[in-house]
Parts: structure tokens; C-alpha cells; sequence
């Protein structure tokens, strides 16, 4: 009956049939049943491969803060600071997938921030996660990618890049172990160059695995212990001595492995360590197991489990105690281990109220909880950013609209009004003087009547020329010096014929104008010559003069108009109405075209008409043309 317990407790699950057995065989208490049945199924809690250290737990603790002040202010960099923290802090627990998780929320975010190196390093360490879990595919991309992303030109990211692209190819020969030593050796050349002990740890490593594959377990052996050299911690010296155990065990020298783990617990930070020391007790129990060593087996495991029931580990006692009932039943000892499992029990609930692995456990479940929590707020937080933003970009783009429309309506506006001035200025310049019209053919009917043909013709063919001119130029604002001088040696031609015994003319240019060059506002000198002549030239008792001076004063161009005439104050004296009229109406005319062309083309066009006194009369004229 005892063996047939024995092979339902090995080969079919004790939550169920084991309870049944031993009530109906044995009588033992139900509570007692449910104890034994829960140590003997392997829980989701019990499953753990390793117990987090209080230290463990402190970093992810840590690490998980550094996160949660980096989504406070939404500082991507840090936040994929703090990833690649928590990613290296569970690689340390052998957690690889949880590993794996957090390498890759910081590659992209890395990746997103253009940061290149930082996104290679992590890329590496998420390639070691997946290959940790055999996702040899995945892992060989992500070395291929870790070695594209290094673009630096340094010695130090030259050798990433060949570490890398070692690995690669490393990964690309699994099915041949041969093919795959070159490049792990060529990575170990590039570590020890640079001093690199974890990678020289790793590497070694690779060499081990790739003896026992070859089933060179001396070699194994050797590369195992070259990896154990290099090591920098505790777990790492664990992790290589176990392996070297286990190259013995493969090879059948059980003794040796014997020896190494015992080497291994005799070391002064082991002792030191009590989860470690109750895991490697437990696996020096498993060597001796194999070697049918089953009391030296349980004296190992009989001091694990009390070493966990002192440190109150609740679930390396519970290991312990499966190993040692397992012993038990091979034995035919189903007495002591009854025994057992009620010392256990009775012990239970204090073991779990004692228990700060538990408590780790549970921080590290409330660490991974709060992490999820802190990337929903960032996602949220990122979606009310994404909103705002596109709320903002609306707005702005109903502005730049609104903006743009009244922009538009506020250029057909100006537009309209420049138009309407040049329309304006069109028709003011296009007002014919009435009294140079009336008097030219008043003059030309006098030529007739002293029947001085000759005087007519050539006359009325000056004035038609002149006429012709003007309105050949009547839609420019602005002419060529020569064009206006043109117009103006014309008129002031006709003006002397009929004349002629009244003034005489003299324009004068500087030497340093070049007519052809010099623009000038079309048909605004005009109006002050002929003011000159019909207001005061011709009323003088003896013949007088006309002087226009043409120069520059600096870049501006300058017209002066001096006369010798009776002055503006005796000729007011001497007009009529009509002529009164007439002169007021003439100066306007300038006056209004001179604004509207300082308005349409933003010049500074202005004239002056001054009296001039004893001892000489007459009138003089400035014209700044802007």
C-alpha cells in the first residue's frame, strides 16, 4: 500500500486523490489533508524559480519610483531610463519575459527620441532575454538590430557592434554547435581586450554550452570555470557553479559535482545567504538522489527545510518538505511523514504571517501593478496631450483661417482703395486746363485775323503736339526726367511764341543726372511754369525770365522754379474772378495729386511756392520729387 501511495504521490496529482487515500486508509484529519495536498501541487506562488531578495525587491522598488516622478512630468528619456532599469533588475531574477516586456517599452521610446547608442544597448538586452527563452528568432533580429542602431564611431561602439554582429551569427548556426564557436570566441577576444567581465562571463558560458553539446565536458567543465572567475555577484557565481555541477553530473562524475557544490557552500558570502543556502542544499540533495545517496540526501534537505522554518521562508521549507517526503515514501516511512506535514501545519499560519519573502512577493506584485497603473495614466495622459494638441491645432487653424480671410478682405479693401486713388489721380491729371485751351485758340484765331498763317500753323501744330504727348502719357504716374523735360520744352515753346516778348527760358540740368534714369512724377512741374508765365510774366512791363534748375541733394531729386514775375500779391490784385478761380483750382489739383501718389507708392513728394521780395519780385518754386 505504501508504494502504491508513493506512486500516485510521483505520478498523479495529489490535490485530489491523495486527500481520498489517506482519509479512507489512514484516518488522518481533513486539515491536515488540505496542508499535505497544497505542498504537494505545484501553486502559481510555489512555481517561482527564484525567491526576490529583499535587495531585489529595494531596486525594483526604487526603480519603479525613478518611473512613476518620470511619467509625472512626462520626461520620455527618463521613463525609458527607468524601463531598461527594472528590465536589467528582472533579467538579475531570471523573470525573462517580464524582462523582455520592459527592454522593449524602452528600445521605443529610445528609438522615438532618436537616441541611437542607448537604443542599441537595450536592444542587446532584450536579445539575451529572448534567447534566455529560446525565442531564438526574435533574438537574432534584435542583435541584428542592436548592431544597426550603434552608429558611433568610437573604439567602444565599434566592439558593440562586433559583439553583436558576432551574435547574430552565432544565432544563425544553433543546429551547428562547430560553426558557432568562432564567433563566440571572437566576442571573448573583444571582452577581454576590454576588460569586459560580464561579457567574458558570457561568453564562457557559450563555450560551456557549446562543449556539452558536443559532449566535451572537460571543456565544458574548464570554460564553466573561466565563467565563474569572472564573476561580479553572488547569483552569477551560483548560476556557473551549478552549471559546472551539472557538466559533472551529464558526464556521470557525480563525486566532482558533489565537491563543487560542497566548495560552494563551504564559501563565507553563501552562508551568509540564506536563500541560497537552502537552494543549494537542495540541489546537492538532487545529486545525491541520483546516486540512490538517499540518507545523505535527506540529511540535506532535513537541514534546508528547518534553515527555511528558522528564516520563516514559507516556500522553501514547502520544497524541502516535498523533497524529504518524497524520500520518505521511497522508504516506507509514511509515519515521519505524516509527522512532518503536522509540525508543518501546526507551524503554518505563523510561517506565513512571518514570512518577508511573501511580503517581496507581494511588493513585487504590487510593483508590477503600480508599473501597469503608471503606463495607463501615461497613456492617458498622452491620449489628453494628443487631444489637446489637435484641439490646440484646430483652433489655430480656425485663426490662421479667420486670419488668412481677414487678411484677404483687408488687401481687396486696400486694393479697392489704391485702385480708387489711381482712378483719382487718372482723372485729375486728366483735367485739361480750360484757360490754355480757350487762349491757345484764341491765339491761333488772332494769327488768323493779322492773317499770319504761317504764325497759326506752325503754332497749331505745336499745340497738337504737345496735346499729343500729354495724353500719350495721361496713364503714368511716373515718368523718365527726358519724357517730362520733353513735354515741358514744348510747352514752354508754344508759351514763347505767343510770348515771346514778355519772358525768355533756360532749363539747367546737373551734370550728374542722367535723365534717362531719373523717374519723376508725371505733370506736376507743368502747372508751376504755367502759373510763372500767366500770372506774372506776362503782366511785367519789361521782358522777364524763367529758370528751372534741375539737381540733386543727395538721392533726392530737387526742381527749382524761379521766376522774375510781378509776384503772387500784385497778380491776385490783377485777376478776375474767374482767374481766381481758376489758380486756386490749379494748385489743388497738384496739391491732391502730390498726396495721392505719396500715398499709392509711399513717396515723400512735396513742393514749396514762396514770394520773392524786394528788391526783385516774382516767384520761386522747390519741388522735391521724393
Amino acid at each position: 500500500m505504501v508504494n502504491t501511495l508513493f506512486h500516485l504521490v510521483n505520478h498523479v496529482s495529489g490535490a485530489v486523490l491523495v486527500p481520498y487515500l489517506c482519509v479512507m486508509k489512514f484516518k488522518i484529519p481533513v486539515t491536515l489533508i488540505i496542508v499535505f495536498a497544497w505542498l504537494l501541487q505545484d501553486s502559481p506562488l510555489c512555481a517561482q524559480e527564484i525567491t526576490p531578495s529583499s535587495s531585489s525587491t529595494n531596486k525594483l522598488r526604487q526603480n519603479t519610483q525613478q518611473l512613476k516622478e518620470a511619467v509625472a512630468i512626462n520626461d520620455e528619456s527618463l521613463i525609458a531610463g527607468a524601463y531598461s532599469l527594472l528590465a536589467d533588475e528582472y533579467f538579475t531574477l531570471s523573470k525573462f519575459a517580464k524582462a523582455e516586456e520592459y527592454y522593449q517599452k524602452a528600445q521605443l521610446l529610445y528609438v522615438k527620441l532618436g537616441k541611437q547608442e542607448e537604443a542599441s544597448m537595450v536592444a542587446r538586452g532584450l536579445a539575451k532575454a529572448q534567447e534566455a527563452q529560446n525565442k531564438i528568432k526574435d533574438a537574432t533580429a534584435n542583435f541584428a538590430n542592436a548592431q544597426h542602431l550603434n552608429t558611433s564611431n568610437t573604439i567602444t561602439g565599434q566592439n558593440q557592434i562586433r559583439l553583436n554582429y558576432n551574435d547574430v551569427n552565432r544565432l544563425q548556426h544553433t543546429s551547428n554547435s562547430g560553426a558557432q564557436m568562432p564567433f563566440i570566441n571572437s566576442n571573448l577576444f573583444i571582452a577581454q581586450n576590454t576588460g569586459n567581465k560580464p561579457e567574458m562571463a558570457n561568453a564562457f558560458q557559450q563555450l560551456g554550452n557549446v562543449n556539452l553539446q558536443q559532449n566535451d565536458l572537460p571543456a565544458a567543465e574548464k570554460n564553466y570555470k573561466n565563467a565563474l572567475e569572472q564573476a561580479e555577484n553572488l547569483d552569477q557565481t551560483v548560476q556557473y557553479t551549478n552549471q559546472i555541477a551539472d557538466a559533472y553530473t551529464a558526464n556521470g562524475n557525480f563525486e566532482a559535482a558533489i565537491n563543487v557544490q560542497q566548495q560552494l557552500l563551504q564559501r563565507e558570502d553563501v552562508q551568509q545567504n540564506t536563500p541560497t543556502q537552502i537552494t543549494q542544499f537542495q540541489k546537492l540533495a538532487d545529486i545525491y538522489t541520483q546516486t540512490s545517496q538517499d540518507n545523505e540526501a535527506l540529511q540535506l534537505l532535513l537541514k534546508s527545510y528547518q534553515l527555511a522554518l528558522h528564516e520563516n521562508r514559507t516556500i522553501d521549507a514547502k520544497n524541502s518538505l516535498q523533497k524529504i517526503t518524497a524520500i520518505y515514501l521511497k522508504q516506507g516511512n509514511l509515519q515521519k511523514s505524516l509527522d512532518l506535514y503536522r509540525q508543518f501545519s501546526a507551524r503554518l499560519d505563523n510561517l506565513l504571517i512571518a514570512d518577508e519573502s511573501l511580503v517581496d512577493f507581494k511588493i513585487l506584485a504590487d510593483t508590477e501593478e503600480k508599473i501597469a497603473q503608471l503606463e495607463l495614466e501615461k497613456t492617458l495622459k498622452d491620449q489628453l496631450i494628443l487631444r489637446q494638441t489637435r484641439n490646440n491645432l484646430m483652433l489655430l487653424g480656425a485663426s490662421a483661417l479667420f486670419l488668412g480671410l481677414f487678411l484677404l478682405i483687408a488687401r481687396s479693401w486696400y486694393a479697392i482703395r489704391i485702385k480708387n486713388k489711381k482712378i483719382a489721380l487718372q482723372s485729375l491729371r486728366r483735367e485739361m486746363n480750360p484757360h490754355f485751351v480757350f487762349n491757345s485758340l484764341n491765339s491761333v484765331n488772332q494769327f488768323i485775323a493779322q492773317n499770319n498763317e504761317l504764325a497759326a500753323n506752325k503754332y497749331l501744330s505745336a499745340y497738337s503736339n504737345l496735346m499729343r504727348n500729354i495724353m500719350e502719357n495721361s496713364n503714368k504716374d511716373f515718368v523718365p526726367l527726358s519724357t517730362e523735360l520733353e513735354m515741358l520744352k514744348k510747352y514752354l515753346a508754344l508759351e514763347h511764341l505767343r510770348f515771346q516778348d514778355k519772358f525768355d527760358y533756360q532749363i539747367d540740368i546737373a551734370e550728374n543726372i542722367d535723365p534717362d534714369l531719373e523717374k519723376v512724377p508725371n505733370m506736376v512741374i507743368q502747372p508751376h511754369l504755367e502759373n510763372a508765365i500767366w500770372h506774372g510774366l506776362r503782366y511785367k512791363d519789361e521782358k522777364g525770365s524763367l529758370l528751372i534748375r534741375i539737381y540733386k541733394e543727395g538721392k533726392n531729386l530737387v526742381v527749382r522754379v524761379e521766376d522774375n514775375g510781378i509776384g503772387i500779391t500784385q497778380s491776385k490784385a490783377l485777376k478776375t474772378i474767374n482767374q481766381r478761380t481758376y489758380e486756386s483750382r490749379g494748385l489743388a489739383n497738384t496739391t491732391e495729386r502730390i498726396l495721392l501718389l505719396n500715398q499709392i507708392y509711399r513717396k515723400n513728394i512735396s513742393f514749396t511756392l514762396t514770394e520773392k521780395t524786394m528788391p526783385e519780385t516774382g516767384t520761386l518754386v522747390v519741388i522735391h520729387t521724393g
